[in-house]
């Protein structure tokens, strides 16, 4: 008697899969990356603002719209360069909050808004659950309330040191012909999220609109050190064929509701 492979065990090759079946359980989360810089000429914040920044933080993460926020670069700087992402009901909604950020109202930071659909990874679907529910409560002020009041929140924790993979546009345009690069690009997406390396993945809005045939931009974020996090960026197909160029950037997750996850899947890749 022949025995059956039990489906529900048994693992399909991805490349067995067609591009379709591939692309079917994508989150579609619509989220707001947030990045951070100093304002020119800014002076060191104070102890007191940073303070308040904290709190700004703590209350977005415990009423469930910050999905993370965190340092960029080689060293955890405080009131240096961030990014955070955030669930809103809308651009305008995003942009607002962001301006409601202490460092934002006095002067020191300077914020950028981009959408950003978060598609794949391990944490994709916790960005698909806040965004439907900020959306839900379209209405609600994000920033109000009194965030000093002990809030449950992942600030006293070490920060989850993980990677931003950024996939940036070139002028090489795609040719109509060319469907074996787009589903290389899902296998390649999905290997990762499979081996619990990449914690979210997805497009981000141009600043500006790409000409005709032109692949958009997106942010990968990987939980592995820095010379794996290049070596998966190496190996993405749509960079390989001169569509994208990709650029590795360390990000220390620290806040928001997404931080226990990139600490977990970070130490799990540190395992020998």
């Amino acid at each position: 008697m022949t025995t059956r492979p039990n489906p529900l065990t048994t693992e399909i090759p991805l490349t067995s899969l067609t591009g379709d079946q591939l692309r079917a359980r994508v989150a579609r989360a619509q989220l707001y990356l947030l990045h951070f810089s100093p304002a020119p000429g800014a002076p060191t914040p104070s102890a007191e603002t940073l303070q308040r920044q904290l709190w700004f933080l703590n209350h977005l993460e415990a009423t469930g719209f910050l999905y993370g926020y965190g340092s960029l670069g080689d060293a955890a700087t405080p009131g240096g360069p961030a990014l955070g992402i955030l669930a809103a009901a809308s651009r305008e909604q995003a942009e607002a909050t962001a301006a409601e950020a202490p460092l934002c109202r006095e002067g020191l930071h300077q914020v950028v808004v981009q959408g950003h659909t978060m598609n794949e990874g391990v944490s994709c679907y916790v960005g698909r659950a806040l965004s439907h529910r900020a959306i839900a409560q379209a209405g609600a002020n994000m920033t109000a309330g009194d965030d000093r009041q002990g809030l449950a929140t992942s600030s006293g924790a070490a920060a989850a040191q993980l990677h931003l993979i950024h996939l940036i546009p070139t002028n090489k345009p795609r040719a109509a012909e060319d469907t074996q690069t787009g589903y290389d690009h899902f296998i390649w997406l999905r290997e990762n999220e499979m081996k619990a390396k990449l914690m979210s993945c997805g497009p981000v809005d141009p600043a500006t609109p790409l000409a005709p045939g032109i692949w958009g931009g997106g942010l990968g974020v990987v939980a592995v050190g820095r010379a794996e996090a290049e070596a998966i960026a190496a190996a993405e197909p749509s960079g390989k064929a001169g569509y994208r160029t990709l650029r590795v950037e360390p990000w220390h997750l620290q806040h928001g509701v997404a931080a226990p996850i990139g600490r977990a899947l970070a130490a799990l890749n540190a395992l020998p």
